[in-house]
């Protein structure tokens, strides 16, 4: 989300893709479709770099259905199991 005052410049930008990792991003824009693209030279420079990429990151309007994940300290054993 980007903040604008009343003249409409920009005031400030919350932060998003935190955790996310670009290798030298060179070029982004947001294109008709709404989706913002990102071009990665990739990790060295003046070379032929297999992580260079184009990335595409969709908006995606409120939460997301959680992942369930489950997890024990066992497997196995007698009845009754304990975990």
């Amino acid at each position: 989300m980007v903040t604008l005052d009343e003249n409409g410049d920009y005031v400030k930008a919350e932060e998003f893709m935190l955790n996310s990792k670009f290798a030298k991003p060179m070029d982004m824009i947001f294109a008709s479709d709404g989706n913002l693209y990102v071009l990665e030279y990739g990790t060295k420079w003046r070379s032929q770099n297999i992580d260079a990429r184009l990335n595409r990151i969709s908006y995606l309007k409120g939460n997301r259905t959680p992942i369930a994940k489950i997890g024990s300290d066992k497997i196995v054993g007698t009845h009754p199991l304990k975990v």
